[in-house]
């Protein structure tokens, strides 16, 4: 179809899906450049050799199967088992235990579920209604879910009594929530755009050979040599003159550099690397994570992005969702489970002696007093490696644990159990050492089964997708102060349109793709394939325009 050039930035589901509807549809002169040594993105896998199956350290589930893309491509690879589909649906038998090492009865479960899913179907209105409302409220821009959800239980009990264990489990649902909207806490989640996130139809499935299986039928579609691993974007110049681009080539050139020859290039676009490599280009579709463009919002452009695309960035919400994976040599379960892990909130985990010094920083407080010059504050002193371990802390950390709100066996691997969390106590596990958390997660379980003999774990596996550097975080959603009309800012190629400063001037120089830049599937592998597709099909229709208008 047409000479043009395009980079791709980053080999994920939006990056893959972008470069193989471009050069099916014939622009084939594309790069796409992964900075990590694999490709996949948030898709990764963990093989286990001692076992058959396979653990999902990114993406876990296809969120719906009636018009999902991601369903019908998994289908149309065959990747799917009929004796195999799991559906994530409320407690669905789910037992309720409490750190007390009981269970709920299950009336008491049914009774608040069916209360909170009801408040939460109730959140997803406001959407609607203000939409359709004349009146502007101003306390509609700060409102929260969470705060909503605290109303809600706040005026139930002021008509039906509920007992502590009852709160306590209404806010082990909201841990799971936070899970599922990839948030610290339901309060940092706006209120009224929250209902404009649409949840396709059908049951959410796993693939039995993993969300890999997927990113290898995407990758068929492209040839093996225009995927460049290991290549770390640093800039992208954008907005250029072919004399101006001359002299990024020039100042890039030096011993084992690849340096296009500029002058027979007149691209708008150059990208460089971080090993030196400057790539010309007509487009370059940006793929990186919400969390990879707020810590690089500054420089990663050159010149940098418009006032109000950086504005998009800073106030949209990317948070962490972790999973801890515990492996046992013969299973301790009679039969598979997945427990609701209901916390008094002065449970404290003893986790062993192999972690106490750090587990239990706080023994080796010798003193508090008040300040001497300040008689309103009270000091305390610790030293060693407490002290240290104390520093890696937030207020919220010390008991990090009480953010697992589930554990249950892995169904693909009957031998391993998962524990999920989210937010800034997801970020802390992410610093602490298998054995640790190990340990601990082991403490839990006796707990909360009441059982002194299940017996630590063999291996352990956790995320960290929090530190890691090209993503910073596992997902979007509109946080407070934020709107969908920041996640279309966000996905506005550049140069703006109505910026444009001559009909000759480059169209669609940088584009912008990934699940956080889809309005209604944010958060998800099918949100981010059809953005990728989106940015594919603005370059294709911006050449067919061309050609026709000849």
């Amino acid at each position: 179809m047409s000479e043009a050039t395009v980079v791709v930035i980053g080999a994920g589901i939006a990056g893959l899906s972008a470069a193989k509807e471009l050069i099916e549809n014939g622009i084939t002169d594309v790069k796409l450049l992964e900075a990590s040594d694999r490709i996949g993105g948030r898709i990764l896998q963990c093989k286990v050799s001692s076992y058959s199956g396979l653990l999902e350290m990114g993406a876990n589930w296809i969120h719906g199967t009636s018009n999902n893309p991601v369903h019908a491509l998994a289908a149309q690879h065959q990747l799917f088992n009929k004796k195999l589909s799991v559906t994530r649906t409320q407690s669905n038998g789910i037992q309720a235990l409490t750190s007390q090492g009981t269970q709920i009865d299950s009336d008491i479960v049914e009774k608040i579920e069916h209360f909170y899913y009801s408040s939460l179907d109730e959140t997803k209105t406001f959407h609607e209604k203000n939409k359709h409302s004349d009146k502007s409220c101003e306390h509609n821009h700060t409102a929260s879910v969470g705060e909503f959800l605290n109303k809600t239980i706040i005026d139930y009990s002021k008509s039906y009594f509920l007992t502590k264990q009852e709160k306590s489990f209404y806010e082990c649902l909201l841990n799971l929530e936070c899970c599922i909207s990839g948030c610290n806490s339901m309060n940092d989640v706006a209120l009224i755009p929250f209902g404009e996130y649409v949840e396709l139809p059908g049951e959410h499935r796993i693939l039995p050979s993993g969300y890999e299986s997927l990113i290898k039928a995407i990758q068929k579609g492209i040839p093996q040599e225009k995927i460049w691993i290991n290549m770390t974007v640093s800039t992208i110049h954008w907005g250029l003159s072919k004399i101006t681009s001359s002299k990024i080539a020039e100042s890039n050139s030096g011993d084992n550099v690849e340096v296009p020859n500029i002058h027979h290039h007149n691209c708008p676009v150059y990208v460089q690397c971080e090993d030196g490599v400057t790539l010309p280009a007509d487009h370059v579709i940006v793929t990186s994570s919400l969390g990879f463009l707020k810590e690089h919002v500054e420089e990663f452009l050159d010149p940098r992005l418009p006032d109000d695309k950086i504005q998009a960035i800073r106030a949209l919400g990317f948070g962490t969702v972790g999973k801890i994976y515990l492996h046992y040599d013969v299973p301790w379960w009679s039969k598979s489970f997945t427990c609701f892990l209901v916390w008094d909130e002065d449970t404290e985990i003893q986790p062993g002696d192999a972690v106490k010094q750090q587990g239990l920083w706080y023994h080796k407080l010798y003193s508090f007093g008040v300040v001497v010059t300040n008689p309103n504050v009270v000091v305390g002193w610790l030293a060693g490696q407490q002290a240290e371990h104390m520093e890696t802390l937030s207020e919220s950390e010390g008991l990090w644990y009480h953010k697992l709100y589930s554990f249950g066996v892995v169904v693909t691997n009957p031998n391993v159990v998962v524990g999920w969390l989210a937010g800034q106590q997801a970020e802390h596990m992410e610093t602490l050492s298998e054995s640790e958390v190990g340990i601990t997660c082991t403490a839990i379980l006796r707990k909360f089964f009441s059982r002194d003999d299940i017996p630590e774990p063999q291996k352990v596996n956790q995320t960290s997708w929090y530190s890691n550097p090209y993503t910073r975080g596992s997902y979007s959603y509109v946080a407070v102060g934020s709107s969908g009309d920041d996640i279309d800012i966000l996905s506005k190629p550049l140069p703006y349109s109505e910026h444009m400063t001559s009909s000759t001037q480059h169209q669609l120089q940088v584009l912008f793709a990934g699940e956080a830049t889809h309005r209604t599937f944010y958060s998800t592998t099918h949100g981010a394939l059809l953005s990728g597709q989106r940015e594919a099909d603005r370059i294709l229709s911006l050449y067919k325009s061309q050609i026709t208008s000849k």
